[in-house]
C-alpha cells in the first residue's frame, strides 16, 4: 500500500490542529509534511525573545528520511530569509546534529536543557 505525501506551506489552521492539545503562541512561518490527509510532521520559524528560532516536530513513524530532507529543503527557503536562526539539537535524537549540519548549521559549543545550540548565519551582517 503506497501512502499519499505532500509537502506544502503551512497555515495558521494547519498549526492550530496540529498543536491542538499544545496551542502555539508564537506566529510561524511554516511547512507540514502530510500524508493520507493527515498533517504528520511540521517544521518551521518563529521569534522568540528578539531571535529566530527553527523548530521541528514530527509525531508519526510512517515519516521517512527522503520526507525529511523534503521538508527540509522547503525549510531552508524559509530560513534563508532571515540574517540568522537558531536550532537545539536534541541529543535524544541521534541524528539532530548531523541533520542541522547538513542543513548549514553550525555547533556553537553551547548546551541548553533542549540540546546542542546550533546556529546559521545566511546573510552578511550589517551595521
Amino acid at each position: 500500500m503506497t501512502s499519499n505525501v505532500e509537502y506544502r506551506y503551512a497555515t495558521k489552521e494547519d498549526l492550530e490542529a496540529y498543536y491542538k492539545d499544545d496551542p502555539v503562541y508564537y506566529s510561524a512561518r511554516a511547512v507540514v509534511i502530510v500524508k493520507d490527509g493527515e498533517i504528520v510532521g511540521v517544521g518551521g520559524v518563529c521569534r522568540v525573545a528578539k531571535q529566530m528560532i527553527v523548530f521541528t516536530d514530527i509525531k508519526d513513524e510512517r515519516v521517512s528520511k527522503r520526507d525529511i530532507i523534503l521538508v527540509g529543503r522547503l525549510l531552508t527557503g524559509i530560513i534563508d530569509r532571515y540574517t540568522s536562526v537558531i536550532a537545539y539539537a536534541d541529543e535524544k535524537l541521534g541524528t539532530a546534529t548531523s541533520f542541522a549540519n547538513h542543513f548549514g548549521f553550525y555547533s556553537t559549543g553551547v548546551q541548553s536543557e533542549h540540546g546542542a545550540i546550533m546556529m546559521k548565519v545566511t546573510k552578511k551582517w550589517t551595521k
